[in-house]
């Protein structure tokens, strides 16, 4: 459906009206202003160059963030989205509904509805787009005002979209990276090595900021040509050597040193065994329950509970074998705890607000083990580095040096206005 006036349309404050009167009607009477910038922006353009596409404005309206997330106590903006129940009792209210044993009666007549311009109860739904009966269209096309929360960051294709050039530091290894699971995986294991006395594990830790696209830069894809985080280069080869993948990480950079890799070929695999592990089942918990549970923009009850259950199942998984083992290896601790600890440390503590939901009271043996890996100053400090997130004191946005956890925490700029040492 599209607004048929060319010449109406693209006046510059048609977009802007439209949108908030449709935010007013199916959202809140008091949108802020970045929410209907947002929606006048698809109204100027849905994505595949039309102007005036009605549908896609509507579900920018529904699936903008501001339509679902909870007001603070001190946002005059913030609303919720109304719902059919909300609008049922409404328009009960106002047409004098009665209930006798449970049973409604409103004093609506024909002519009434008829002046409303819609039978009562055969009202067209804005939501029909997201009703149970969806039949995906035969080839799917991306619709970007669909995208959620992350929209602006995820594509159907690869590749750079800008030219941009990484810095490189002075230490052997280059980290471009965030605080996020997959990143703290690599900071903990460099630190861990940096502890160990391994001098040839000092590294320069680079923020990337995935929120403004940092990863599709031409430099960042041509390390990683997946854009994602975490990407690293070894400046000790020549030429330097390229790695992306996290877990690809920790093996590279456990043969590399020699440490938390077994030699022993049970251990060896048992260490292996778990690694795998991890990076196939994190997606369920990051990608599945994060992303339905706290992320979508709107609750979903099959997603969340079948993600639910998947996530439940891995942490009684972990839960079993740690009973019986201090470590994922018996006694050692391998780069399978520091793959692992990353995702399943936080859903235990933090993570998606989940903790309650998921009941992670009931995993007690991974409870301990989180305590424990946590308690380590390698994992401490690791945890800090690229994180941009909680309080400041527990942020180190960059890390080049071991005195920047002394000197550069976020706490410290931020008492300094703004300014490194």
């Amino acid at each position: 459906m599209l607004f048929r006036s060319d010449v109406i349309a693209a006046h510059p404050n048609v977009g802007p009206f439209i949108g908030r009167q449709l935010i007013q009607r199916l959202v809140t009477s008091n949108p802020s202003p970045a929410y209907v910038k947002r929606v006048a922006r698809v109204f100027a353009d849905n994505g595949k160059g039309v102007r005036g596409d009605l549908a896609a404005v509507v579900r920018a309206v529904l699936l903008d963030p501001d339509a679902r997330r909870d007001p603070a106590p001190d946002e005059r903006h913030a609303g919720r989205l109304r719902e059919p129940i909300e609008r049922f009792v409404q328009w009960a209210r106002t047409f004098g509904a009665t209930s006798d044993n449970g049973k409604w009666s409103i004093g609506l007549t024909t002519d009434a509805a008829s002046r409303l311009g819609q039978s009562p109860l055969r009202a067209p739904s804005v939501f029909n787009f997201f009703r149970p009966g969806y039949v995906p269209p035969k080839v799917w096309v991306w619709d970007k005002a669909n995208g959620g929360q992350f929209a602006n960051i995820n594509r159907p294709i690869s590749g750079a979209t800008k030219e941009v050039k990484l810095p490189v530091g002075k230490h052997p290894l280059q980290l471009y990276s965030l605080g996020t699971p997959n990143g703290v995986k690599v900071t903990i294991m460099l630190e861990e090595l940096l502890a160990k006395g391994h001098a040839g594990a000092e590294y320069d830790a680079w923020l990337i900021n995935i929120g403004v696209g940092d990863q599709f830069g031409s430099d960042f894809v041509s390390i990683n040509p997946n854009s994602k985080i975490p990407a690293m280069r070894d400046m000790s080869a020549s030429p330097s050597i390229r790695l992306f993948e996290s877990g690809s990480m920790l093996f590279y950079l456990a043969e590399k040193f020699g440490e938390f890799l077994p030699t022993d070929p049970h251990k060896r695999a048992e260490t292996m065994n778990w690694l795998m592990w991890q990076m196939g089942s994190a997606p369920y918990v990051g990608g599945g329950l994060g992303h339905f549970y706290a992320y979508a923009p709107f609750k979903m009850q099959y997603p969340i509970d079948r993600f639910a259950m998947e996530t439940k199942r891995q942490l009684h998984v972990l839960d079993t074998h740690l009973a019986q083992n201090q470590f994922m290896v018996g006694d050692d601790y391998t780069i399978a705890d520091i793959a692992i600890w990353p995702w399943y440390g936080a859903i235990m503590r933090e993570a998606y607000n989940a903790q309650e939901f998921l009941s992670v009271h009931e995993y007690t043996h991974l409870d301990r083990w989180v305590t424990e890996v946590g308690q380590r100053p390698a994992v401490i400090r690791g945890r800090m580095v690229n994180r941009t997130f909680g309080r400041p004191e527990t942020q180190l946005r960059e890390r080049h040096d071991a005195s920047d956890f002394e000197n550069n925490r976020e706490d410290m700029v931020i008492a300094r206005g703004g300014h490194r040492v």
